[in-house]
């Protein structure tokens, strides 16, 4: 997967981001994959998940963290926020 022209990260955080209706943007978040932990994505329903990777550390050095990157893009007009969660799949939430 390419990695889009525009990536958001942890420190956008509250970050406003404008685009129109087609754009795609990439939002990337630091993951530990060894960990069992995982950012996990709730959209907002204004945009689609196009794509989803983790993309590991290079060098591969045991235990460091690589990235959890996402392609989305908006699909309607309108406002919404995008929801992040790390924690381990298998886990019920709350």
């Amino acid at each position: 997967m390419d990695t889009p022209s525009e990536v958001y990260r942890r420190s956008d955080s509250d970050r406003v981001v404008e685009c129109r209706v087609g754009d795609a943007f990439g939002i990337e978040l630091v993951e530990n994959a060894t960990t069992g932990f995982r950012w996990l994505l709730t959209p907002a329903d204004l945009v689609a998940v196009v794509a989803e990777q983790y993309r590991a550390p290079d060098p591969m050095v045991p235990g460091a963290a690589g990235a959890r990157v996402w392609t989305v893009r908006a699909e309607c007009p309108g406002r919404g926020a995008l929801e992040f969660a790390s924690r381990q799949p298998w886990e019920p939430e709350g």
